[in-house]
């Protein structure tokens, strides 16, 4: 048996065919609200100007839209594309532009959204909504101008993150931010809202400020890996170039956010940090003793003798000696390792050494101080975003102290 190919489904015609030449309006206004958030938000457009040509039930028409109006007292619209939205098959290709509004009204999303009021600001947008085949595709192109969180408010949805220093760090140095926020949907979808999801997608952004705020500043000034991790080998205090020139990118983002300080906190390891200063301390002393007399044994064992005493030196002679051959067993028959015996003189004159919490707290200090120097000094950071914090303990890793510095939005 053979089934039969179902028959071609045709275009639903409209009951009433509808052609409209031309709609002009004169002093006009139009409404936006959202019914989703509590409160609600609503704004308008007045002074509503212009025309709208060719509106048609035929599916294949496209009206053209040309609207200019105003937006509260100062802000300004401007709309215009194509449209179809009386005909079976919804079609929408509109660009629509505002101007200089005012942020506070959208204190009802930033309240829902970020868990805060917007105490000052201008917005401008560029959007560009496309509907084809009851699909939403919109550009989003966003400016928020002297954008400013003011008092923070409970809100389930808020995301919980130090959104003030997200806001510092996305701002450049005219209190600009400038972003593209694409938005795709289904019509269908009852849960779609188009401004919730612009809301959210600007605060992936700001989410990603706050919580990886290094990458978001790397990405801007052309990439470098854990700018907020300076590496120095243990006991030292000096920058190491490539250290230096992760300060001094840290240093270009800052010059374009003016709002953002950098916190420094000095670290130090009690264990490895305090065996390299008690080596520098010995260091400094055999080298010149060795400058001196050019005999490396002869100098060790001089300066065991002065710290512990010509006894302790002859004990440790004897336990360094070995048989000359493996038949040997006499003690004449022995003879000094010498490597082994130097290594242990080392190791005990070292271990001598005094190292106090303070040194280790003022070698943690002194690293903070490095940073800050080629902040301020080198690449001109102004003083006052500066700030050293008191030090920290760490753990050396292959011989080396992590450092970190961090953001601050004062």
């Amino acid at each position: 048996a053979t089934t039969a190919a179902p028959a071609a489904t045709k275009p639903v015609e409209p009951a009433y065919p509808l052609k409209v030449d031309r709609i002009v309006m004169r002093d006009g206004a139009m409404l936006f609200a959202d019914l989703t958030l509590t409160p609600q938000f609503a704004t308008g457009i007045q002074s509503l100007n212009g025309e709208i040509r060719g509106i048609s039930t035929d599916s294949k028409s496209r009206a053209k839209v040309d609207l200019k109006g105003r937006v509260d007292q100062y802000g300004k619209a401007d709309i215009n594309g194509v449209i179809n939205p009386v005909s079976s098959d919804l079609y929408t290709d509109i660009k629509m532009d505002f101007d200089n509004l005012e942020l506070t009204t959208l204190t009802p999303y930033s309240a829902k959204f970020a868990g805060y009021r917007i105490d000052k600001g201008k917005l401008s947008m560029d959007l560009n909504y496309k509907i084809e085949n009851r699909q939403l595709n919109a550009k989003n192109k966003v400016v928020f101008n002297q954008l400013t969180l003011g008092e923070k408010v409970d809100s389930p949805d808020s995301v919980g993150l130090p959104l003030k220093l997200a806001v510092a760090i996305l701002k450049d140095k005219n209190g600009v931010i400038d972003i593209d926020l694409p938005v795709t949907g289904s019509l269908d979808d009852p849960k779609f809202r188009v401004m919730p999801i612009v809301w959210k997608a600007f605060l992936n952004l700001l989410t990603k400020a706050a919580t990886a705020p290094f990458t978001l500043i790397a990405n801007m000034v052309g990439g470098g890996d854990n700018l907020d991790s300076l590496v120095f080998p243990t006991g030292t205090t000096a920058l190491a170039p490539a250290e230096s020139e992760k300060l001094d990118k840290l240093a270009k983002a800052l010059a374009d956010r003016p709002a953002l300080g950098v916190e420094v906190r000095g670290a130090f390891d009690p264990a490895a940090d305090a065996l390299a200063i008690r080596t520098a301390k010995f260091d400094e002393v055999y080298l010149k003793r060795l400058g001196d007399s050019g005999k490396p044994l002869k100098v060790l064992e001089a300066m065991y003798k002065e710290k512990l005493g010509s006894e302790a030196l002859a004990q440790q002679r004897t336990l360094s000696l070995k048989p000359a051959t493996a038949a040997a067993t006499s003690k004449e028959q022995l003879q000094l390792a010498e490597d082994n015996y130097v290594k242990v003189l080392r190791n005990e004159l070292i271990a001598r050494e005094t190292v106090l919490e303070g040194d280790l707290r003022q070698l943690a200090l002194q690293r903070a101080s490095a940073v800050r120097s080629q902040l301020v000094d080198v690449a001109k950071v102004e003083e006052s975003r500066v700030f050293v914090l008191e030090p920290v303990t760490v753990q050396a890793t292959d011989g080396n102290i992590v450092m970190k510095v961090s953001l601050n939005a004062p």
